[in-house]
């Protein structure tokens, strides 16, 4: 019986370098070195998006970001949404490339201050070349500030199909 390759949860972080840890704290500018830059959480299963970082960090890594952008806010954020509809993702499925799931009732937490947000979540099959498989993925999101027309969040993330279920299950 062929097992489908199910993508359920996805996490990933970014950890600072020593190096950027050195030159921030040397700057003006101060983050929390021992905690993740980016920490993205995403549950399809349970239709839950977290996403926690440093909020210069989360702009900054974006190209088209406006200026005014980075004083929106100062430190770390906590990002919370319900992706709808929820469910597992069948990467086996030619359908699944190209999949766009809406990210409604987000909310931005910072210390005391919260704002509403949107965005949504893209799964993309990655196009098959030398050094890429043809089973890897790609999950892409993109968050909007309701209180801000020029902020977005957007990142583009790896992810590897085809694992071994019975590590997994």
């Amino acid at each position: 019986m062929k097992k489908n390759n199910l993508l359920q949860r996805f996490e990933y972080a970014i950890v600072p370098a020593a190096s950027t840890i050195s030159r921030i704290e040397t700057s003006t500018y101060h983050a929390a070195g021992h905690l993740p830059l980016m920490q993205v959480s995403i549950d399809f299963e349970n239709s839950k998006f977290s996403l926690e970082g440093d909020w210069q960090f989360l702009v900054v890594s974006n190209r088209h970001a406006s200026p005014s952008s980075f004083s929106f806010r100062d430190g770390r954020v906590k990002i919370e949404a319900d992706i709808y509809p929820g469910g597992s993702i069948d990467l086996d499925d030619r359908q699944s490339d190209g999949l766009v799931v809406p990210l409604m009732g987000g909310i931005i937490n910072e210390r005391s201050q919260q704002n509403s947000c949107s965005g949504f979540i893209v799964v993309d099959k990655k196009k098959p070349h030398a050094a890429i498989s043809e089973d890897e993925w790609e999950i892409s999101f993109y968050l909007y500030d309701s209180h801000a027309d020029d902020c977005e969040i957007k990142y583009n993330l790896p992810v590897y199909g085809k694992m071994d279920q019975t590590n997994y299950n």
